[in-house]
Formats: structure tokens, C-alpha cells, sequence
């Protein structure tokens, strides 16, 4: 999970994040992200400790230093579900 993209929206793949993640205009609206001057997609956050927009943005991790997001948090759960295991 610590080395995987957790989903990072850039120019050039902003355009696919928001064909799948549409507005519903209720909670979600049209915005831009005022740090990166990007269209922001539905459920898609900026992060502070990282400095990137991720798409479907859950947390930052402290334990692996990264942002949990769109293409990492199936990673994520496996790590949480293995350290259960241990303990």
C-alpha cells in the first residue's frame, strides 16, 4: 500500500476521474481545487501532508506515509487485516 499510487489526480488523467466519479450537485459539486488548479472530481480530496488531489480520498496514513485513495485501499485493508491476524 505504501508504494502503490493511492490515485493521484494530475492534468492528465483528470478528465477520467471525472467521468467516474460524476457530480450528483447535492453533495457533491463543481469545484476546483484551489492548491493545485485542478477540477476537483467527486470524492476527491487535496492532501495537506502530500500536496496532491487523490481520487476518493480516505486518510493519510501516518503507519505507511501515504494517502489511502481510489488505487490503493484494497492494499490498505489487506495490511490492517494481516497485523489483526498477527496480534
Amino acid at each position: 500500500a505504501c508504494a502503490s499510487d493511492p490515485g493521484v489526480i494530475t492534468k492528465e488523467n483528470v478528465q477520467r476521474h471525472l467521468e467516474i466519479f460524476p457530480y450528483d450537485n447535492f453533495l457533491y459539486r463543481d469545484t476546483q481545487c484551489p492548491t493545485c488548479e485542478l477540477q476537483k472530481p467527486a470524492r476527491s480530496k487535496h492532501c495537506r501532508v502530500c500536496d496532491t488531489c487523490v481520487a476518493k480520498y480516505d486518510h493519510h496514513c501516518a503507519w505507511l506515509n501515504s494517502d489511502v485513495g481510489l488505487n490503493n485501499y484494497r492494499y490498505f485493508l489487506l495490511f490492517l487485516i494481516s497485523h489483526v491476524g498477527i496480534c
